[in-house]
Formats: C-alpha cells, structure tokens, sequence
C-alpha cells in the first residue's frame, strides 16, 4: 500500500494548508508499507500538474518528473528530491511555480516500488544541481 502527502517544514506531520505562496517549497512525502516483502525501494517515476483531477488528453498539464524518476523542474527551480532516511520512503521539495492562475492544480505521480538489488540506470530519483551545470 502507498502512502502520500503534503507535509510540514521539516516532513514531521502533514501539512495544514494545500495552498501555497508563489516560490515557496511543497514538502511532498511518499511511502510504501514494506509488510511481509524484502526491502522495497520506492521511486517516483513520473509527475505533472494539470488542471484536472483525472488526467484527460484536453488537460493543461506542466511536467514535473520525466524519464523514470528525472525532477525537470529542478532545471528551473529550487525543486529537489531529500536525501532518503529509509528506502521506502521518498521525500521531494517542490518550488511552488505559475501554472493556471485562477484555477484549481492537480499532482499527479507515478509511484514505483522495487526490489533495491535490481535496480539498474532505469530506475533513479534524480534532480539537476545548478551549480554543477
């Protein structure tokens, strides 16, 4: 079973609000119940905001995540993935950004759990370092 949400400053307890100033962080935490499997590492593969709550093919939509887990935002943005405490939980920071002003936004993910002894190049949580290039 996943597990996800909107959380505080320091992904302690879930957020209060689902509204957020322009620039500020969204602290998005995902998680997997490991239950009676080994390890599970989990990834989010893929991410957009769109202006509907079910993703149709007239929605507007703006990337987020791409290519099996890269965070395209992180090349505009102060978005990032958070260094991982356990390898069933995933914690992303995303820069509030302009996307449909006046209307209502919508996250979408792609979540996906694996066994960590087969992951290859396919299966990554990456995000550009600005000063890196």
């Amino acid at each position: 079973m996943f597990h996800f949400g909107l959380m505080n400053d320091d992904f302690s307890v879930p957020a209060e609000s689902s509204s957020f100033p322009l620039g500020s962080l969204i602290l998005i935490m995902a998680s997997v119940e490991q239950k009676s499997h080994q390890p599970l590492m989990l990834l989010l593969e893929e991410s957009v905001a769109a202006t509907t709550a079910v993703l149709q093919p007239h929605s507007n939509i703006y990337p987020i995540i791409t290519n099996k887990g890269c965070l395209v935002d992180s090349k505009r943005a102060r978005s990032k993935f958070e260094p991982r405490d356990k390898s069933s939980e995933i914690l992303l920071s995303l820069q509030a950004f302009k996307f449909a002003v006046g209307e209502e936004v919508f996250l979408h993910f792609m979540l996906v759990a694996w066994d960590p002894i087969g992951l290859d190049n396919s299966k990554k949580a990456c995000h550009y370092v600005k000063e890196h290039g």
